[in-house]
């Protein structure tokens, strides 16, 4: 079994505690920080294969949002970057999706949705393969990590295609959406697609919207599809 290691950072300790407690019965090094200059030193001996980091470091609201952009001048895009905040609201999501996030952990900490992420995130690991969650994958390319979530259409147009999850994905990703529902509408059932923004909604779900540079065949189905399904004129 692959051996992974998580760097966070949080100045509560006892949710470093409680953290702690959750991954235990994984076998997955955690290593906590209280401070950004305890957490640059751990980046200096060795690199992780994930961060999580609190956005609201120090009260100030400021420092989590400039760690995340300091790692990505540093590290580039190949690492996965978590936020996690008790401050859920869109704006701050979609800051930290602007700095270079990959995703957004809600606090107070929910275990099983803590796993399940990390069971997309590392899905060959032994322990996550037996969680019950209805997935279709969506697959980040340019050697980014793959990424597994579920999602819905809630919107289909000539210009773009409007989804909804309950996991973040970052603007200006490319990712393969892979389904049965794009089977219908392209007659195929894969899709690679550019993520335009996410937003997020009063549910606490996301709002993906993603677009495509079509071929004249996946624009003639498409077409086809939202005049027959939509009553749309085109």
């Amino acid at each position: 079994m692959n051996s992974y290691l998580i760097y966070t950072i949080d100045d509560d300790h006892d949710f470093n505690m409680l953290l702690k407690m959750a991954l235990k019965p994984y076998e997955i090094e955690l290593k906590t920080h209280e401070t950004v200059d305890a957490f640059t030193a751990s980046f200096k001996k060795q690199k992780p294969d994930l961060c999580i980091l609190d956005l609201n470091l120090n009260k100030t609201g400021g420092e989590g949002f400039q760690l995340i952009k300091a790692i990505r001048n540093v590290i580039g895009l190949h690492l996965p970057i978590w936020s996690m905040s008790r401050r859920g609201g869109a704006e701050d999501v979609q800051k930290a999706l602007s700095a270079g996030a990959n995703d957004f952990i809600p606090k107070p900490l929910d275990d099983h949705f803590l796993a399940l992420k990390l069971g997309q995130l590392f899905p060959e690991h032994p322990d996550f393969k037996n969680l019950e969650v209805e997935i279709v994958k969506v697959e980040p390319v340019n050697e980014q990590a793959v990424i597994t979530i579920s999602f819905s259409i809630i919107e289909v147009s000539l210009d773009f295609i409007l989804l909804k999850s309950e996991a973040m994905v970052g603007k200006n990703q490319n990712i393969q959406l892979k389904g049965d529902c794009l089977q219908e509408i392209f007659n195929k059932n894969h899709l690679l697609v550019k993520v335009l923004e996410t937003q997020q909604d009063p549910e606490d779900n996301y709002l993906i919207k993603v677009q495509r540079n079509y071929s004249k065949e996946e624009y003639l189905n498409l077409r086809k599809w939202l005049f027959s399904n939509l009553g749309e004129s085109l």
